[in-house]
């Protein structure tokens, strides 16, 4: 199963370069492993015990968690385990419609007012901060034109950046009133063979407004979909998550090799920072991004028309959501809020306690993947440090630990470390 998803996760399956029998291909070679983890995840918690009439969540990460169901209750995990599900002390999210047309979205932290899709009001209500600037609109959707001197597929140029029109104001409508979640519907049209269907979503237990977009019957040529944010905010720099690591960029063109990054590679999330705030733009599919001065920009949809004539043609479904939070990137808890998006908790029947998976002691330390080794005897915990600085974490496992050592990638013993009955202390320089 997984040489089967990594096969469809290589270049130039991913990227979107390859001819379009290869990604009929990857359709059923993608649908048949989603049936086998489905397979096999429903039989474990079968083995493990679950079932039965109340309800828990299955958290699989080893990071705290919390998400509002509105269909059931709000859910809370403090690490890769299960969890009861209990309730939790919140402040009702609302959404209120004005004669102006606006609607406003409120959470205990935020207010947000959203007209005809775009937000022309984010602020930090604990702070008093305005983010988007005067006049300005965010979470706008902009298309491009997109000819690429040679490679359709391959290219994309910098002068594509000059030629663009904003998506018209789209027909708005509300979904939930709350209390664990506002959210309107948000219609525009691209053409008239092509539109945007939105979910605009404010919760009352996370930080920030999300976003679920679908792409409908698009039938578009060589045009390019993005969505920008303009913000309150000045750096130099952004910084963008990539595989165990965070990587500071550019947001202006002084130098050839700057504007040489107008678009650039992201995983997870994208962050623009100034003194004491910031505003973090994260996705769950979507890799890449830009920033120039001010505005955030992140890319959603190509039509390039070689090699494969179909290019993100039909019906799309992404998701992205605006963090904003205090200090900057090192201070905050957005690589915790990057890996959360991308990894849901899991509702399931019945309640069975289980060892937990967590790292304490060390905020910037992530438990990124537990596996088997390749001999199949002992099992493998890789951690990493997200920031670039040091740290002393310790990994409780809930679990007795009768020995562990330091590995490298190919699993070669290298250091005993000290074991302390169900946790193991590690050190990152």
């Amino acid at each position: 199963m997984w040489e089967d998803v990594l096969l469809c996760q290589f270049h130039d399956v991913l990227p979107g370069s390859s001819i379009d029998m290869v990604y009929e291909d990857s359709a059923v070679m993608y649908a048949d492993a989603m049936a086998k983890g489905q397979k096999i995840y429903d039989a474990a918690l079968k083995t493990l015990g679950f079932g039965g009439e109340k309800k828990s969540v299955l958290n699989t990460l080893t990071l705290g968690q919390k998400s509002s169901e509105s269909m059931i209750s709000q859910v809370a995990s403090d690490g890769l385990g299960v969890t009861k599900v209990t309730d939790l002390q919140y402040t009702p999210a609302t959404v209120e419609e004005k004669e102006d047309g606006a609607y406003i979205l409120r959470n205990e932290n935020l207010q947000v007012i959203i007209k005809g899709g775009a937000i022309v009001s984010l602020i930090d209500r604990s702070f008093d901060k305005e983010l988007v600037p005067e006049g300005a609109q965010s979470n706008r959707l902009v298309l491009f034109d997109d000819q690429p001197l040679y490679w359709d597929a391959w290219d994309v140029e910098v002068h594509h950046l000059e030629t663009f029109d904003y998506l018209e104001p789209g027909q708005v409508t509300i979904l939930d009133k709350g209390p664990l979640r506002a959210s309107l519907k948000v219609e525009q049209k691209i053409s008239p063979d092509s539109w945007v269907t939105s979910t605009i979503s404010l919760d009352a237990i996370l930080q920030g407004p999300s976003y679920t977009g679908g792409f409908n019957d698009a039938v578009e040529d060589r045009k390019f979909l993005k969505v920008e944010f303009p913000w309150n905010l000045h750096n130099s720099t952004a910084d963008y998550k990539t595989q165990f690591g965070i990587v500071r960029r550019p947001t202006h063109f002084n130098m050839t090799w700057d504007s040489a990054k107008f678009k650039v590679i992201c995983h997870k999330f994208a962050n623009l920072n100034k003194f004491r705030y910031s505003v973090a733009i994260l996705n769950d599919s979507k890799y890449r991004f830009a920033t120039h001065s001010n505005t955030q920009r992140l890319s959603l949809l190509r039509s390039s028309k070689a090699p494969d004539a179909h290019a993100d043609m039909g019906r799309q479904v992404f998701k992205y959501a605006i963090l904003p939070h205090r200090g900057t990137l090192n201070q905050s808890a957005v690589v915790r809020a990057g890996f959360n998006f991308n990894s849901l908790l899991h509702l399931i029947d019945g309640f069975v306690e289980l060892p937990k998976f967590s790292v304490a002691g060390a905020p910037n330390v992530v438990l990124e993947t537990i596996k088997k080794s390749e001999d199949r005897s002992d099992s493998v915990l890789r951690t990493y440090e997200a920031y670039g600085g040091a740290a002393v974490a310790n990994l409780q496992t809930g679990s007795r630990i009768i020995q562990a050592s330091k590995v490298n990638l190919l699993e070669e013993h290298s250091k005993a470390l000290e074991v302390k009955i169900s946790k193991l202390e590690v050190q990152s320089r």
